[in-house]
């Protein structure tokens, strides 16, 4: 199954670049994985692979980078699930991580990226924390960005 699919156009507009969220999030995954390593923790990538990104794909990325940097600087010991469901065009994106010791930064990191995710029509909160286990939700809906 392809994860990346170029389409030409003969029109004047560039060429387009669909991404799946799975491929999206185990790219800018990666690039935490030694911090994660660093604090004894560890990222699953739990989300479907045919799940295509239609929306911003940069603004999507953007949020989703700086929550998930926030969840692993903050987790110790842990073990970080990320997850996603779709609801109509609606595309919700969980992290839950099972350790959080340190919870006020990554919620002042939620407050800091709700403007970004309100320039796409979604959303990001924290859904539940408790027992030092925390799950943090960001959703957009999943519609081609209008020119």
């Amino acid at each position: 199954m392809p994860t990346v699919i170029k389409t030409l156009t003969f029109s004047p507009e560039p060429i387009q670049d669909f991404i799946t969220l799975s491929e999206l999030t185990t790219n800018l995954s990666a690039g935490f994985l030694s911090l994660a390593r660093t604090n004894k923790s560890v990222i699953i990538n739990d989300i479907p692979e045919d799940l295509f990104i239609d929306t911003d794909i940069e603004l999507v990325a953007s949020i989703f980078a700086g929550l998930l940097a926030a969840v692993v600087k903050n987790a110790k010991e842990s073990y970080i699930r990320l997850s996603a469901k779709v609801y109509g065009n609606v595309i919700l994106l969980h992290i839950k991580d099972h350790n959080n010791f340190n919870y006020s930064p990554v919620e002042n990191k939620v407050r800091q990226l709700l403007p970004l995710a309100e320039k796409i029509g979604g959303s990001v909160c924290v859904t539940s924390q408790r027992n030092n286990v925390a799950t943090f939700a960001f959703s957009f809906p999943n519609l081609p960005m209008a020119a």
